[in-house]
């Protein structure tokens, strides 16, 4: 239902800019609307005094109503079909919209306008005259009265099937209408400016179809009978809906708002016009009062809504947070959705955070789709908005929310991303892999049954077929693949080797083999003189990490050079947890970092320096440059690592603050002269001036073993805190140029100070 809205909605594929246009059209659709609820309160023998000299003016109002002119104009009989031919011709349109959408068909243009006319018209002006004729009919088909008093000149008697059929009709036209207004209302707060219809929620024009349907009803029941009752009745609900209205502003338009609520003020106004009159047996007054006191409660109608605006104005500061409901924290905030200006962008988003930890919006999935709208639209970073999106997930919602999620995902895949795509071809490469390994089971299956001692051919022909099948899927999804992605040989190898080896298509297999081999040494050379981390150089180490908080921190895929440089292998990595690699102290904490990443980042990509330390599977610290972010693939979150190990001439530690070594590499005791893991020491124990080793403004030298040794320390900002790094570092040239610095530092400063010699007279 999502996408046969989506395929039908005009308004996903043009914004609607001629501001202009768009109040005149509101404006009349407004009045229609409202002319069309006045019919209501006619009733064609009040027995108020005076009452046949103005009942022509509501005789003639009616046909605003469609069905009284068509009635009026031609007969009962074409309203009947045309009614019934338009509801159900739009239900089967919408039916061959969704089959062509199911089977990746494009809809015709003619036919997408002409259904989305169809619809327009059903939801909006023809809406009230559908209902209307349809709650009238059934119930005279039911109680088989012939003359309706609704309809002046009607000639056409209604029988019991006609009743069912009407009863149909009108349950499509309320779903029609819902639907519509559901699946095609904007609630991204960056329309505001260009759509005047954009809303924050789509409840109210849904209560305004069954508000229809409950005052005709209540006409039919009670205006004959009971006038008085049906007259309050419509005059309590009206008025309501006009507070709404004023109270919850739904649109983000003030124009839209006002207008609204000024129809619904006339109509609650006339309908205590009406009681008025009839309580004081003079339908003179209907006239007198709707031509001077209705107009004059409209006068202070925008002086309130501008007091209503100015009454919910709160700075960014404000503790949004606690507002009791969704909808009171969108009105708070509305404004800075709508101009989201730059400098505040931080903020709205902290914003959000504060209101996801409060326990009666952190299930609401509204509020995380407005987050993932503020990040697409406003901010412009599809990257943040793929990562907020995931957490609607199980999420707490209704219809029009689940659709606005959908718009969400829809408009994702306009922009493409190196760790995504490679996520993607690795989950394309690892179905290859599955299937051909059940090929290889078929046909390990085939041969047994070929070679038993009584072959069975119904066995062998299923057999065959599911054989070919699987060939062929094979066939597809690889050339696919290697169209698509021509910076990794592994599928070329893969895909040669199963045409050489199954279908001996040795010329292709060998032509595949060399396309291999020069992908191969194109990003060698590529790769030599770039600095960058690439997800197609096979010299890089690639970790993903699950971020679903189910699986938080699991290692999903790891490839060889990963494993190599942690010296462990890829089945031990794959589903062990990522912040075992991270050295302790910080390990404990880990996962609460991701998850606050995950909620409140601002940034898709982690706060991890690109120089860094990881522990291997013996827990001693290897030093990699790192290149990390966050992407969702599917909905659901996932970390890339891409790491490359550093200079394997030099040996690092992680020193706390007190100066204990909380990790370090695996040489990095025996550089300094230990026998053993030095692990949990003070380095205040092993170098008396240790506060000058740990000063990150200078190196200190020392001899070990003969050797020239350089130690050097700096702080590493890893997130909010800081990790102080210690490198024993023992290549003579490192340790040549670092001596030279020093000394070239040290005459600098002998230069500085000044000679007290001179002073002296």
């Amino acid at each position: 239902v999502f996408r046969i809205f989506y395929a039908v909605s005009k308004k996903r594929l043009k914004l609607r800019n001629n501001i202009s246009m768009q109040k005149t059209k509101i404006l009349l659709g407004n009045a229609i609307f409202t002319l069309q609820m006045m019919s209501f309160l006619w009733y064609e023998d009040y027995g108020m005094k005076g009452w046949e000299s103005y009942s022509a003016f509501w005789v003639a109002l009616r046909t605003v109503n469609f069905d009284v002119l068509v009635v009026y104009l031609s007969s009962a009989y074409f309203w009947i079909s045309f009614s019934l031919w338009l509801t159900f011709s739009t239900t089967v349109g919408l039916g061959i919209t969704g089959l062509l959408v199911h089977f990746k068909k494009s809809v015709p243009t003619i036919f997408k306008f002409a259904l989305t006319k169809a619809l327009e018209f059903i939801a909006g002006v023809g809406f009230i005259p559908a209902v209307s004729f349809s709650v009238i009919g059934l119930s005279h088909s039911v109680t088989k009265r012939v003359d309706i008093s609704e309809y002046t000149t009607f000639d056409f008697e209604l029988k019991e099937y006609h009743g069912l059929l009407l009863a149909v009709n009108l349950v499509l036209v309320l779903g029609l209408y819902t639907c519509f207004h559901t699946f095609t209302s904007e609630m991204r707060h960056s329309l505001a400016g260009q759509d005047l219809t954009a809303v924050c929620t789509s409840k109210y024009r849904v209560r305004e179809g069954l508000l229809v349907v409950g005052i005709s009803g209540s006409k039919l029941l009670l205006l004959e009978e009971r006038p008085y009752l049906h007259l309050n009745l419509v005059a309590v609900v009206a008025l309501y809906m006009a507070v709404q209205y004023l109270q919850n502003l739904p649109y983000y338009s003030f124009f839209t708002n006002c207008v609204r609520c000024a129809g619904f003020l006339v109509l609650g106004l006339e309908a205590l016009v009406f009681v008025v009159s009839y309580w004081q047996d003079n339908a003179f007054l209907t006239v007198l009062l709707t031509c001077f006191v209705v107009p004059l409660c409209l006068v202070p109608l925008k002086s309130l809504f501008e007091h209503r605006y100015s009454s919910i104005e709160a700075s960014i500061q404000s503790k949004f947070h606690k507002a009791e409901s969704l909808e009171t924290f969108e009105l708070y905030i509305r404004k800075y959705l709508i101009n989201n200006p730059v400098e505040q962008r931080s903020e709205l988003i902290r914003v959000f955070g504060r209101c996801f930890d409060k326990a009666t919006f952190r299930h609401k999935k509204k509020l995380y789709v407005w987050e993932t709208n503020l990040c697409l639209y406003a901010f412009k970073n599809e990257r943040l908005a793929r990562l907020k999106v995931w957490k609607c997930i199980g999420k707490e919602s209704d219809l029009e929310t689940e659709y606005q999620e959908f718009c969400c995902r829809q408009a994702f895949g306009k922009k493409t991303f190196e760790d995504l795509e490679y996520i993607k071809y690795l989950w394309k490469l690892s179905k290859v892999t599955e299937r051909d390994n059940a090929l290889c089971h078929q046909l390990i299956n085939f041969w047994s049954e070929l070679t038993s001692s009584h072959p069975k051919i119904q066995v062998l022909r299923n057999l065959s077929k599911s054989i070919d099948k699987l060939i062929r899927k094979i066939q597809k999804t690889a050339e696919k693949l290697i169209e698509q992605n021509k910076s990794n040989p592994d599928v070329c190898n893969i895909y040669g080797s199963f045409l050489n080896d199954i279908l001996f298509d040795n010329e292709k297999a060998l032509r595949l083999t060399r396309l291999a081999e020069l992908i191969s040494s194109y990003n060698s050379a590529n790769n030599k003189y770039s600095s960058k981390l690439k997800f197609f150089d096979k010299d890089n180490g690639l970790l993903l990490i699950s971020a679903d908080p189910e699986n938080l921190g699991v290692v999903i895929y790891a490839n060889t050079k990963a494993a190599n440089i942690l010296e462990t292998s890829v089945d031990t990595m794959l589903g062990s947890d990522f912040k075992s690699l991270i050295p302790p102290p910080y390990e404990s904490f880990h996962n609460q970092v991701l998850e606050r990443f995950l909620l409140y980042s601002e940034q898709p990509k982690l706060r991890f320096p690109e120089n860094f330390a990881i522990l291997n599977h013996k827990g001693y610290l290897v030093e990699i440059t790192m290149y990390s972010k966050a992407i969702s693939l599917e909905s659901y979150p996932i970390l890339s690592f891409l790491f490359r190990e550093m200079n394997s001439e030099r040996e690092v530690a992680i020193v706390s603050e007190t100066g204990i070594i909380n990790s370090h590499s695996e040489n990095f005791a025996t550089k300094l002269g230990y026998d053993t893991d030095i692990q949990g020491l003070s380095i205040s124990s092993m170098f008396p001036d240790f506060e000058s080793i740990l000063d990150p403004n200078k190196a200190h030298f020392l001899k070990v073993n003969g050797k020239r040794l350089a130690i050097i320390s700096k702080e590493v900002p890893v997130g909010s805190s800081k990790m102080k790094f210690v490198w024993v570092i023992s290549e003579k040239e490192e340790v040549k140029a670092l001596s030279k610095i020093d000394v070239l530092e040290s005459v600098d400063m002998n230069l500085r100070k000044p000679d007290s010699s001179l002073d002296r007279p």
